[in-house]
C-alpha cells in the first residue's frame, strides 16, 4: 500500500486534491494516521510531502514507534495492552456508541465500568493482553 501511495504521489501528486483529503480526514479525526502514512511513504520511498502543513509531533512519534516495532518486535508486544485500551476507548468508538450526551472522559469511564461489571476477569485479561 505504501508503494502504491508513493507511485500515486509521484505520478499524480499535483492533480490529487490534498486539501480536500486532509480536511475530510481531519473532520473524522483521522489526520494523524494520514500524516503518519505519508511520512512512512516518504521514509521508505522518498516521496515529497504533499500536504500544506508539516506533520505534527504525534504523527512523527507514531512513525518512530512503527519503525522500532520493525526492528524490535518485542517492543510492540509489550505495549499491546496500552494500545488495546486506547483502541477500546477511542474517541470515534465512544461517540458512535453513546453520542454527545456527556464529556469524552465520562463516556470512557462509563464504558470501562460497564465492561468490567459485565465481564469476567479472564475475558478482561484476554481483551487487554491480546496481541493479534
Amino acid at each position: 500500500q505504501l508503494y502504491d501511495l508513493a507511485i500515486a504521489i509521484r505520478r499524480f501528486g499535483s492533480a490529487i486534491d490534498w486539501p480536500f483529503i486532509e480536511a475530510r480526514l481531519r473532520a473524522h479525526r483521522l489526520h494523524r494516521p494520514l500524516q503518519t502514512y505519508l511520512l512512512a511513504a516518504g521514509y521508505f520511498f522518498d516521496t515529497p510531502w504533499p500536504l500544506a502543513a508539516r506533520p505534527d509531533l504525534a504523527s512523527r512519534v507514531f512513525l518512530a514507534q512503527c519503525l522500532i516495532g520493525l526492528l524490535a518486535p518485542q517492543v510492540p508486544m509489550a505495549l499491546a495492552p496500552l494500545g488495546n485500551l486506547r483502541g477500546a476507548l477511542a474517541w470515534h468508538r465512544m461517540r458512535g456508541l453513546y453520542g454527545e450526551r456527556m464529556p469524552l472522559f465520562g463516556l470512557r469511564a462509563a464504558h470501562a465500568w460497564h465492561f468490567v461489571c459485565k465481564s469476567r476477569a479472564r475475558v478482561i485479561a484476554q481483551r487487554v493482553f491480546r496481541t493479534h
